[in-house]
């Protein structure tokens, strides 16, 4: 066979995929502007593979989540995990102990990815974990995305947060999962404005449409703030669940 022709059906095998791909999944009029790069659904006859992998690369593991689970993670899933590791890693803290691990069974699939931050005195002051899910209904041959979870852990014990610029930061993370900036920015600077003896054991909701998503049965977001009896910040939560299972 000729060269040409050989170009020729590959070229309209990747066409037919590429089709294939974008027509599974499925369209929602549900989302605001822009929401719908962040719950993504698919049309699918079977349930997931049933794995328990731990301990992989994470070329690895989105391997096996894309060919093995025939799932494709939002972009942004990606995208937050850059920004945290651009906003945590410095001259004087490296990321260190990255993995990433995968389970599943039919009926739902998880991927969890997590990394610390190592600094010149061989501690760890800073580390973060997310975990994304997803659903499949057997009934309705439909799987969909159903929660993220982001958590930036920092030892409240070295009497400082170990990131950087923390306004910045938490307005960058918003801003991945299309809250408007106006939405958190007031909140965040009373908070951000007060003493280490107003916050101690704090727990301070940014931003929260968990409620309003339920009854909707859209798409809920929550930042969360965590401080520590000290007074110092301990923990940043980030929170997507999907109610929509149409």
């Amino acid at each position: 066979m000729k060269k040409s022709t050989l170009f020729f059906f590959s070229l309209l095998l990747l066409l037919i995929s590429g089709c294939a791909q974008k027509e599974n999944t499925i369209k929602r009029t549900d989302l605001a502007d822009g929401d719908e790069l962040l719950a993504n659904s698919f049309e699918r006859e079977n349930g997931f593979s049933v794995y328990s992998l731990p301990e992989l690369e994470r070329s690895e593991a989105e391997e096996v989540v894309e060919n093995d689970l025939e799932l494709k993670l939002s972009g942004f899933v990606d995208q937050i995990s850059e920004l945290v590791e651009e906003h945590l890693v410095t001259e004087e803290q490296k990321k260190t102990e990255e993995s990433c691990s995968i389970s599943s069974m039919s009926g739902e699939a998880s991927y969890i990815h997590s990394f610390a931050v190592k600094n010149k005195e061989e501690l760890y002051p800073i580390a973060m974990s997310s975990q994304v899910k997803y659903v499949f209904n057997s009934n309705k041959k439909k799987a969909y995305f159903d929660r993220y979870k982001l958590k930036i852990d920092n030892s409240a014990i070295t009497g400082k947060y170990n990131g950087t610029d923390l306004e910045g930061f938490v307005l960058a993370l918003g801003k991945m999962i299309n809250i408007p900036e106006e939405d958190i920015l007031g909140e965040l600077q009373v908070t951000l404005g007060k003493t280490k003896e107003e916050l101690k054991n704090q727990q301070i909701v940014l931003y929260d449409t968990y409620d309003k998503a339920k009854e909707k049965k859209g798409l809920g977001k929550k930042i969360k703030l965590t401080y520590a009896e000290n007074g110092i910040l301990a923990k940043i939560q980030v929170f997507l669940q999907d109610y929509y299972q149409a």
